[in-house]
């Protein structure tokens, strides 16, 4: 018997994903209409195309769909969880592994993974016991080499707070051993879990000997020398042609926080967020789908850049505009009656002089910080998307030189609006920096902004810990403390240091 249209799609699908080409997998998907819509595994495997493009809440709704369709299926309730926690909807998920282990009490992913959200949401002693209860019921032997990996890496998740370093270290460690089989992604957990709790002992050669064990199983082809050239072209597209087309209307009640990832954009956004006025929007990807309608393939491998000036003519910007506003207002339902709404995708700092005639009056929170602590602090990162930059210290620098010139580019713009928030003073004068960059935004100044680390808002980036915690300044001159292997960083950085 032929295969129906369902099986075949869900193959091409499959093939497009396991390709790159997620969003292509997901028009094949969305093509099959109500039939598809009827299918669990076409839900499931849209839930994977979402997140492999970084739309984490978008992956939770198909993945809510694809639960529905089986509302007896603990494996289900559990695969809903996970997306719902890369959404940072912590408390959702923990809701959906109850129900799991309810339908399954024996279903050992529903009880690791519980321990894994209870520890995102700060709470290690829980996470902790909760280890504990599944050490007491599954025996070492009974698991597989993945589970015992995977188990390990929650409960170093779980150090210092809960656990002591070495006790964490030797755990991952020994789960280690015989993973050589497994796929590249849990091996680099383990790998990151070794370095950073390596690093809180002052192990500092051992640390940095982890983190490139990480970066070899997460590295990917990537050409820093297309990436500069990419650069070239947006640069020239924007600063060296007319104006050119702009949306009526005032778009001031979006607030983008921009900059290199690592470099204090979740931390801006927890702290600007404590304002009754401004609704936290997190990491969208508003500008990139507008852009993608128009630029389908603009030669970055990750994210398409607004390279062709001419296909922004004034009908185009006028769509992507009320397409850009749409998605805002979804976020904050109030805006353009007083509220503001942050969008803190990093990567928005490539389509800055779009967004300007995108949105009249955006203002822009540019986050600065040293550029040796920033790129080693992208390399310390077992990232859970498509970075492949951040995998080669080399790769790091040439991509930080390439951001700053396209930032200096922008700055000279008369638009958009952009303040240069360092993040070397917030954490060492966060009232001043802070004060300064709310009445950048034309906001009235709450002391709660100095209590951020007491918000219960979910964070779902690699920042999440650090935004519960009252600022600190031991990730200053981080970078001295790895001295000579930190060369080839140096050297690529030249004179961007400084």
């Amino acid at each position: 018997m032929p295969p129906s249209p369902v099986e075949r799609a869900l193959a091409q699908a499959s093939r497009q994903l396991a390709s790159g080409q997620a969003g292509q997998a997901l028009r094949t998907l969305g093509a099959l209409g109500p039939v598809g819509a009827r299918d669990a595994r076409v839900h499931e495997l849209a839930a994977g195309a979402e997140h492999a493009l970084g739309r984490h809440a978008e992956a939770a709704a198909a993945m809510s769909k694809a639960a529905a369709l089986n509302p007896a299926s603990a494996a289900m309730r559990v695969k809903l969880a996970y997306t719902l926690q890369r959404a940072g909807q912590y408390e959702n998920a923990l809701t959906e592994l109850d129900r799991a282990r309810g339908l399954n009490p024996k279903d050992f992913e529903a009880q690791r993974l519980s321990a894994s959200v209870l520890n995102d949401l700060g709470r290690n002693e829980q996470a902790r016991a909760r280890i504990d209860e599944i050490d007491a019921k599954f025996k070492p032997e009974s698991l597989t080499p993945e589970q015992r990996l995977a188990l390990s890496l929650t409960f170093a998740s779980t150090s210092p707070g809960a656990v002591e370093p070495g006790e964490a270290i030797a755990r991952v460690r020994s789960a280690l051993e015989s993973t050589d089989d497994l796929p590249p992604e849990p091996r680099s957990g383990a790998w990151w879990h070794i370095a950073r709790l390596s690093e809180k002992l002052g192990h500092f050669a051992d640390a940095f000997d982890a983190y490139a064990r990480m970066n070899a199983l997460r590295k990917t082809d990537w050409d820093p020398d297309t990436h500069s050239a990419q650069i070239d072209r947006l640069i020239d597209t924007w600063t060296n042609t007319p104006p050119g087309a702009r949306a009526e209307g005032d778009g001031s009640g979006v607030i983008f926080i921009v900059g290199m990832m690592r470099s204090g954009t979740s931390l801006t956004e927890q702290m600007i967020s404590q304002l009754g006025a401004v609704t936290p929007g997190g990491e969208t990807n508003i500008i990139s789908r507008a852009i993608s309608s128009v630029e389908p393939s603009s030669g970055d491998r990750f994210r398409p850049l607004p390279i062709d000036r001419a296909r922004y003519t004034q009908p185009s910007i006028n769509r992507l505009s009320q397409l850009v506003r749409t998605g805002y207002t979804r976020l904050e339902p109030r805006l353009g009656a007083g509220a503001r709404v942050t969008d803190k995708q990093p990567y928005n700092f490539y389509s800055l002089p779009l967004i300007a005639r995108l949105l009249p009056g955006a203002k822009v929170i540019h986050c600065v910080r040293d550029p040796m602590d920033t790129c080693l602090s992208c390399f310390t990162q077992n990232f859970a998307g498509a970075h492949p930059y951040t995998t080669d210290l080399t790769w790091l620098g040439r991509y930080f030189r390439d951001y700053r010139r396209l930032m200096n580019a922008w700055t000279a713009l008369s638009e958009p609006d952009i303040l240069d928030l360092r993040y070397e003073d917030v954490v060492r004068e966060p009232e001043t920096s802070l004060r300064r960059a709310i009445g950048f935004l034309g906001l009235e100044w709450d002391e709660r902004v100095l209590e951020f680390h007491t918000s219960d808002r979910a964070v779902a980036t690699a920042s999440r810990q650090q935004v519960r915690q009252p600022l600190y300044t031991s990730s200053v001159k981080r970078s001295e403390k790895f001295g000579e292997a930190l060369a080839p960083l140096r050297e690529a950085l030249g004179d961007a240091i400084g």
